[in-house]
């Protein structure tokens, strides 16, 4: 079927458009989600196994910024609705907010309708001076202009743009032992043009990573997406992550909304912290504006999250979180087992979480939905 004979029908429908950018896993889960629903859905981007889900009904193929945005202002000449934007990519975030103004008319979406607003969270140098007046800690932060003041290590190197610089040598983060390594990793960093920061490193396993996922409304409604921590990541060091849990923490999710509500923030919001055992404390580690790659946990919890929030978009009414007690084992079979062949554990995770009374929710494979398994198998094998 042609984009237009597609947008064609669709006018007819009940339910306005989503176009999902999809970057990872949590895209996948977004299609997933809203496909359930009877959303009609576009997908744009290069992941094929996105593309290929049964609940797509258009994939449009392509790496490239200025096709993704003609595209988007081709749909929005032959669609006469608004249409909501979804997306789990920094890189798709910083797209959408270049282009706004030229989109708005025409979408809407689940990013933070205030620029400004939303850099106060994600931007780690703003957020970590507003640290105080949010009533957050922080770890000890420095600039690259400031490395003769540090001189205790290692330290971690975070780049501030995600969509100039995603990785530093395949590692979310660099791990930098001394100042002659720290030095090495500044300099791949100035070959980027771009920025970043130097940063303690708050020591404790990742049990102590917490995770939280909300969404705020126009209305100032809020939407628990899931709480939890990684179990495993891979690369095994600062990777990224391949097994996940749902663990309550009240404290963090209520502190959350606190600063949500204070500097009235409207959209997705992804927070993570970690426990200093030193400290006896929580210490706020990033904010991230999009879907992140275990959105599909909320499937599970049968919270409708993903879908209350393509309605909130639209201004309709959105159904009030649902109790949910459910214990939830996120995990991606092949880069969980690349971890544990990294770390020599032979545990039987799933088996063990089964036991416990956990509900095991696949990255990937969906009994409904098959292709995007089959499809992402493929590319493995390709490379």
């Amino acid at each position: 079927m042609t984009l237009d004979k597609l947008l064609e029908g669709l006018s007819f429908n009940e339910k306005n458009l989503a176009i999902v950018l999809g970057g990872s896993y949590g895209a996948l889960s977004i299609v997933r989600s809203l496909g359930q629903k009877k959303v009609p859905i576009i997908v744009i981007g290069n992941r094929d196994f996105i593309g290929n889900s049964k609940y797509c009904n258009f994939y449009f193929k392509t790496d490239e910024d200025e096709e993704i945005i003609d595209v988007l202002k081709e749909i929005a000449n032959k669609y006469n609705r608004k249409s909501v934007i979804l997306t789990d990519s920094d890189r798709y975030i910083e797209l959408i907010y270049n282009y706004w103004d030229e989109l708005k008319e025409s979408y809407v979406s689940h990013l933070c309708n205030n620029k400004e607003t939303f850099d106060i969270l994600v931007n780690k140098e703003l957020l970590y001076k507003k640290s105080e007046d949010l009533g957050l800690n922080c770890p000890k932060t420095y600039k690259k202009d400031e490395i003769y003041k540090i001189n205790n290590f290692p330290v971690i190197v975070k780049p501030l743009d995600k969509a100039v610089l995603p990785s530093i040598k395949g590692n979310k983060v660099a791990y930098c032992k001394n100042k002659e390594e720290l030095s090495e990793i500044l300099r791949i960093v100035d070959r980027y043009k771009t920025e970043c920061i130097i940063q303690e490193i708050i020591e404790g396993d990742l049990s102590s990573l917490y995770s939280i996922t909300l969404f705020r409304s126009h209305k100032g409604e809020i939407q628990i997406g899931y709480i939890g921590h990684k179990i495993r990541q891979y690369p095994i060091n600062f990777g990224t992550v391949s097994s996940f849990v749902t663990k309550d923490n009240i404290k963090l999710v209520n502190l959350s909304i606190e600063i949500l509500n204070k500097i009235n923030y409207i959209g997705v919001a992804n927070f993570e912290y970690k426990y200093s055992e030193k400290e006896s404390d929580y210490y706020i580690m990033e904010v991230n504006g999009r879907f992140p790659m275990v959105t599909g946990i909320t499937e599970k919890l049968n919270n409708n999250f993903v879908y209350n929030i393509y309605n909130s978009c639209l201004e309709k009414r959105i159904d009030k979180n649902k109790e949910n007690e459910s214990k939830i084992l996120w995990i991606h079979f092949l880069q969980d087992l690349r971890a544990k062949i990294q770390i020599k554990d032979f545990s039987f995770t799933i088996l063990k979480h089964r036991l416990k009374g956990y509900k095991i929710h696949w990255a990937l494979w969906n009994v409904k939905d098959i292709s995007p398994f089959f499809t992402y198998i493929k590319e493995l094998i390709k490379k």
